[in-house]
């Protein structure tokens, strides 16, 4: 009786954490506004995700994405917010009004409890919307049961939002006619044990669904602890060479490939 129970309310606690996670995702923020354009016209990478991709400690022209911009003369969109949770990111890629040529994803590294309170005046979510997410948040509890590897870790980390958001933006940029590339978090030489679970869950997830991944979870590790990371917050979160390295990675793997 008590499992029956318990099985019935985890869902709407779940549904009701996905309302609040698109409420979250498509306010306005300080974030976005740092490297969001007022428009964008013609063909356009979007870069989704959290803190890695925001840049966090650096200024916006050093974060990858920035940087990418710079050594390539792309178009790049950096829509990265600090602690946002993969559906917050999936969130945010819907709200995008525009069709780029390709999306480039790293996400998976934050619990939900990270994603930040809403703002004052933050936009009201649309109902298409909440209901999307509502779809993917159904999915998570239908699949989760089944999940044998997915432990309770410390930080509230987990595989299911991880590969659903993949898989809905799979679909999704499929559906654009957009590329879409995942990235992994690149980690320092003594390695952080649950980013590294977190980037073994996304390579499984490309793996066995053909999505294109680029490891970079050693692109940095002969920079050295002191050079690579910021060291006045999150100590894990890379430094301006670091993030270089990130985006002369994503450039030649984007290079053969791409064409405007």
């Amino acid at each position: 009786m008590k499992r029956r129970l318990l099985y019935a309310v985890i869902p709407l606690v779940i549904l009701f954490v996905g309302a609040e996670l698109v409420t979250r995702a498509l306010r306005t923020s300080k974030f976005v506004q740092r490297t969001r354009p007022a428009v964008v016209e013609g063909p356009h990478l979007l870069a989704l995700g959290d803190s890695w991709t925001y840049g966090y400690g650096v200024e916006p022209e050093e974060a990858w994405p920035g940087k990418l911009a710079q050594d390539t003369g792309w178009t790049v969109v950096n829509l990265g917010e600090p602690g946002s949770h993969p559906l917050v990111t999936l969130a945010r890629f819907r709200s995008w009004p525009h069709t780029p040529s390709t999306v480039i994803v790293l996400t998976g590294a934050n619990p939900v409890d990270t994603a930040g309170a809403p703002k004052a005046g933050a936009p009201k979510p649309n109902p298409l919307q909440t209901l999307a997410l509502f779809r993917v948040v159904e999915q998570i509890v239908a699949r989760q049961v089944q999940d044998d590897d997915m432990p309770a870790e410390r930080r509230g980390l987990s595989k299911a939002p991880i590969r659903e958001t993949l898989l809905q933006l799979r679909r999704m940029t499929s559906d654009q006619g957009a590329g879409l590339l995942v990235l992994t978090y690149p980690l320092p030489a003594d390695s952080d044990a649950e980013i590294a679970q977190v980037n073994s869950w996304i390579r499984g997830v490309c793996a066995s669904n053909e999505i294109p991944v680029l490891d970079l979870e050693n692109v940095n590790q002969d920079l050295g602890r002191d050079a690579l990371l910021y060291d006045k917050g999150l100590d894990l979160h890379p430094s301006a060479p670091g993030y270089s390295r990130m985006a002369e990675a994503i450039a030649e793997q984007l290079s053969p490939a791409r064409t405007d």
